[in-house]
């Protein structure tokens, strides 16, 4: 019976972390041993395997491990003298989690004791700061040049106190504009401008006779004010204008008469894509309107096409 004691004894002794190698135990009269490892000592209750079932032995939460951070240098280093961290991750399944969507270290159970998988946290360097952008890039900001040159169709009708009758003129035409200026704000722009559109080789109807004129060139032109807006400080704009103008006629030998003198209106609805810190590409949608009096004759003529532009800003 001593012997199953002794046996039982020591298999329970073997499954404890507190009690492993060079284990020493004397008996004593009394049913129990004395039993030394090293320098520790430990007395066990005899335990009668016949009657008792062996109760299982407290098992002891190893240590908390230490934790390393990965400095940006690439050397680990122990937390507390670490620098602080701009963004701390996780390592879980092999891979770096940021800890704040890191998902909790799983529980391992062993007898009574419950062992817990400390983290081993490294520290992400940061990210290298973007660098500054120049200085008005992509902005509306500053000194003002804008080109645009299209094409569309135009009108002109012309009428003479005193004659019931009217002459329309129209044709394919190209229209052409500069405006210099300067911002205000990033959504205002004001510029002077010199522009025009011109028939070329316009149709001729004066309601008894019709005709095309070839060789005849019909333009207006114009220099004025206007306007840029961009709604928003954004590309997309709106700018109109107001100019005085002129109607001039040009022929087969390139002299140029002059009929009235009027008020020519603008409108270009478009947007541009920046192409460079200060250039910008785009298309816009131009209406013009003139009307114009001399000498008891009025022309009024329209305007309207596509435009391609370039714009520094």
């Amino acid at each position: 019976m001593r012997l199953v004691r002794s046996s039982l004894l020591l298999m329970l002794l073997g499954g404890s972390p507190l009690f492993a190698q060079n284990l020493v135990c004397t008996p004593n009269g009394d049913g129990t041993m004395n039993c030394t490892q090293q320098t520790q000592t430990a007395t066990v209750q005899s335990i009668d395997a016949t009657t008792q079932p062996a109760a299982a032995q407290p098992v002891a939460a190893p240590p908390a491990q230490q934790v390393y951070v990965m400095q940006p240098n690439g050397q680990l280093v122990p937390a507390q003298t670490a620098q602080p961290a701009q963004q701390t991750y996780v390592l879980q399944n092999g891979q770096l989690v940021p800890v704040q969507t890191a998902q909790p270290a799983p529980a391992a159970s062993q007898g009574n004791a419950t062992v817990v998988t400390n983290y081993y946290v490294a520290s992400a360097p940061a990210a290298a700061a973007a660098p500054d952008e120049p200085k008005g890039y992509h902005t509306h900001d500053g000194f003002y040049l804008h080109f645009s040159l299209g094409w569309g169709v135009g009108f002109l009708t012309q009428s003479m106190d005193g004659y019931d009758n009217e002459a329309d003129y129209n044709g394919a035409s190209a229209s052409f504009a500069m405006k210099i200026g300067g911002s205000l704000s990033k959504a205002i722009a004001m510029y002077v401008l010199l522009h025009d559109f011109v028939i070329s080789e316009p149709d001729y109807d004066n309601g008894y006779s019709s005709s095309t004129l070839d060789g005849v060139s019909i333009g207006i032109v114009g220099f004025g004010v206007g306007a840029t807006i961009y709604p928003g400080e954004g590309n997309f704009y709106i700018s109109p204008s107001i100019s005085y103008a002129s109607v001039g006629w040009s022929g087969n030998g390139g002299n140029t008469a002059y009929s009235t003198h009027g008020t020519l209106f603008r409108a270009d609805v478009g947007y541009e894509w920046w192409v460079s810190t200060n250039w910008g590409l785009g298309l816009a949608l131009s209406y013009q309107h003139y009307s114009g009096e001399e000498d008891g004759l009025e022309d009024s003529a329209n305007f309207i096409g596509l435009l391609f532009s370039a714009t520094v800003n």
